[in-house]
């Protein structure tokens, strides 16, 4: 089991690794739009488990 404070330092990392495009997430995908939760791509919300591990079409936001 992890303590508390291992969770919150597990947790920065990985918004870190999403943040700095580390790691494929909706979250960082250029086709994905945030407020309304939408897949520009596909036309659809994706599934949860899509959101938080990216898909095949992702592609990295440009960084400006």
């Amino acid at each position: 089991m992890i303590s508390d404070s291992e969770l919150a330092t597990l947790r920065k990392l990985h918004r870190h690794m999403i943040d700095g495009q580390l790691v494929p997430s909706c979250f960082n995908c250029a086709y994905f739009v945030e407020k309304e939760e939408q897949c520009v791509r596909w036309k659809v919300r994706p599934p949860a488990a899509t959101i938080v591990y990216g898909c095949e079409s992702w592609e990295g936001d440009i960084p400006f």
